[in-house]
């Protein structure tokens, strides 16, 4: 009997809308016993998935037409792009059509905030390595900010945090951020 129940849950999981991954996670078992178990069971499992499939892409298609980004609904779905584009082209619609109007903005906005912390930063004695590693970038990001926003980099033997100390700014370069 156990057995039995266990295969009546798989296969309400499976109905209910659960990835194989999921339904093993939630019966203990793994996701090749559960696919091994669907495919013994008189249930046809391509035609349930391929429903599954056609109502996402008419959701993902009505998104679009609403006017939303490849990124939001990849981000709304939970695919990725290339999923959504197969989507749109099966659809009809251009994939190009709504994309880049509102993703590129807020891109160069966290980029120009990234510059001006940088900035700051640096003004404050702070070294490049210490800022990269502050904003969680790579060492020549901070650089290349303080490039393009007109700062010049000082280096050599005095570097910029030794003569800030030299002119007796103190050590602590950290301790104005409290």
């Amino acid at each position: 009997m156990r057995n039995f129940d266990a295969d009546a849950e798989m296969l309400d999981l499976f109905l209910a809308g659960g990835t194989y991954a999921e339904i093993g996670e939630a019966l203990g078992v793994s996701r090749q016993r559960v696919q091994q178990k669907m495919d013994t069971m008189a249930v046809d499992v391509k035609a349930v998935i391929a429903g599954r499939r056609a109502e996402l892409d008419a959701r993902i298609v009505l998104a679009f037409d609403r006017g939303r980004t490849q990124t939001q609904m990849m981000h709304d779905f939970e695919v990725g792009r290339t999923r959504v584009v197969r989507a749109l082209e099966r659809a009809g619609r251009n994939p190009e059509q709504n994309r880049g109007k509102g993703e590129w903005i807020d891109k160069s906005k966290r980029i120009r905030e990234r510059m001006e912390r940088t900035v700051k930063l640096y003004d404050e004695g702070w070294t490049i390595k210490e800022i990269a590693k502050e904003l969680g970038v790579g060492y020549l990001t901070p650089q290349r900010d303080l490039k393009r926003a007109g700062v010049k980099v000082e280096r050599g033997f005095w570097s910029h945090t030794d003569q800030r100390r030299r002119k007796g700014r103190g050590v602590d370069k950290h301790a104005s951020l409290g």
